[in-house]
């Protein structure tokens, strides 16, 4: 890849870091240091997201943040669960409303 490539998407990268890192009002050394806190995780976590949105890969993001690619690739992942679970959820909220309908019961 280009290094001028490289160096745009490491910008976009620790911008994006700042940027949650103000969002959830924690401190960049925090962001990066060895915490695993729940809200240190959903940080990471939403700037895995965003930075993938921009065209940043799991390599550059996983130095901006200190870490492996492979733990980008993870909090993707569990990100991806989360979303699937809350739709299964959702999804079975409207099949109980539409059983209930069906059987002619008031809501």
């Amino acid at each position: 890849m280009n290094r001028g490539i490289i160096d745009f998407k490491l910008r976009i990268a620790t911008m994006l870091l700042y940027n949650v890192c103000d969002r959830h009002g924690i401190a960049v050394e925090e962001m990066t240091g060895r915490s695993r806190g729940a809200n240190l995780i959903h940080a990471r976590r939403e700037y895995c997201f965003l930075a993938r949105a921009c065209g940043v890969g799991q390599q550059i993001s996983g130095m901006v943040l200190g870490r492996d690619h492979s733990t980008v690739f993870n909090h993707l992942n569990e990100g991806r669960r989360a979303q699937a679970v809350r739709r299964d959820r959702a999804r079975r909220a409207r099949l109980r409303v539409y059983e209930q309908v069906q059987m002619g019961v008031q809501l």
